[in-house]
């Protein structure tokens, strides 16, 4: 689960540093998309009400404790998300190929 979540998140720094040419803006953008989603996750679990929040978010796809507090259904649960997340990453490295594929970036100041 782990390194579903980490190859997804590699993923979209991919995309995004196919967009950009500065190192730390895209450092800066990925951090910040880390930390609204974070907190997407974060208010979905405290609000009942917005538990609809964790469809805005991939960390919905990140949950190691139900693989140990369900021993039987782990594979199950771990194959939707892994799959879900490795699908994503997988498109996200497409996407980032073909616009990285047709852009010419210039050297950064």
């Amino acid at each position: 689960n782990l390194f579903a979540t980490t190859f997804f998140l590699t993923s979209i720094a991919t995309l995004v540093s196919a967009f950009d040419n500065q190192r730390w803006r895209t450092l800066g953008i990925v951090g910040a998309f880390y930390i609204v989603e974070l907190l997407l996750k974060i208010v979905a679990r405290m609000a009942p009400k917005l538990h609809w929040l964790m469809y805005a978010t991939f960390l919905a796809a990140y949950e190691p404790q139900s693989l140990v507090i369900y021993p039987d259904t782990a594979w199950q649960v771990s194959l939707r998300n892994d799959g879900t997340l490795l699908v994503l990453g997988f498109a996200a490295y497409v996407a980032a190929a073909i616009v990285f594929h047709r852009r010419d970036i210039p050297a950064p100041l």
